[in-house]
């Protein structure tokens, strides 16, 4: 379980969260929704130690986040697997060498288990024959789908998905969207996804956690949260923040 009390967090004297108060439960799919700039990305960075609070707690399965030594973050961070905004592939890599990046440094696999498990990881992001293959032959979605086999190579307790669908067209967004909830079902993961896009949020969430000004301004079931009464709330799901 992940848990936020009271979170608090200025950068160069601006306030970026005001006091989020949210809990993650196991096993669910929860989606942070808010427009830019609202504090989702960096409530991300706070779950894996990235960014301590200025006031408040983070929690995650029982351990008091912003007080582990580094070797106690290390240790948290593998139970993580994160895809982000970009991709953030290593462009001098090749695809099979992305895939097994986590696994080299953090286990003791010989060649054979890492092949085994690096083609295991892009069977189930749908991506076959591409190992050789280096970043700058990928289209987009291919290489978010390698960031995703990434993501998983360590068979994480959690994955955090940050913008899993920008820069996306629609139809690549849709598909991605689609993978996203298969390896929740297949997984049995909690995953958190920082994400604008509404239609992806209403899609694969269990719920949505609607993020204004700083602060949680709505949490619940997708069809809970867009039928919300709060003026804010409804330009939001409109579109018009």
């Amino acid at each position: 379980m992940i848990e936020f009390k009271d979170v608090h967090k200025s950068f160069d004297n601006k306030q970026v969260l005001r006091g989020i108060n949210l809990t993650v439960q196991e096993g669910e799919l929860i989606s942070i929704l808010g427009p830019s700039g609202g504090g989702k990305s960096v409530t991300l960075k706070h779950i894996i130690g990235i960014l301590k609070p200025d006031r408040g707690e983070v929690w995650v399965d029982g351990q008091f986040v912003p007080k582990l030594s580094r070797l106690e973050l290390q240790e948290l961070r593998k139970r993580f697997g994160v895809l982000f905004q970009s991709a953030a592939l290593f462009d001098s890599m090749s695809v099979k060498e992305n895939v097994a990046f986590t696994l080299r440094m953090h286990t003791k696999m010989t060649e054979k288990e890492i092949d085994h498990r690096v083609a295991e990881c892009l069977d189930q992001v749908e991506l076959h024959g591409v190992e050789k293959l280096d970043p700058d032959e990928l289209s987009g979605g291919m290489r978010k789908r390698v960031g995703l086999a990434r993501a998983i190579a360590m068979k994480p307790d959690y994955i955090l998905y940050d913008e899993p669908t920008t820069g996306l067209d629609p139809k690549t967004a849709i598909i991605i969207g689609e993978l996203i909830a298969r390896l929740q079902e297949n997984l049995k993961i909690t995953s958190v996804v920082v994400t604008h896009d509404v239609k992806l949020a209403c899609g694969i969430s269990d719920r949505i956690a609607l993020f204004h000004e700083g602060k949680v301004a709505a949490v619940g079931a997708p069809e809970e949260v867009s039928k919300g009464d709060g003026e804010m709330i409804r330009k939001f799901m409109e579109g018009q923040l």
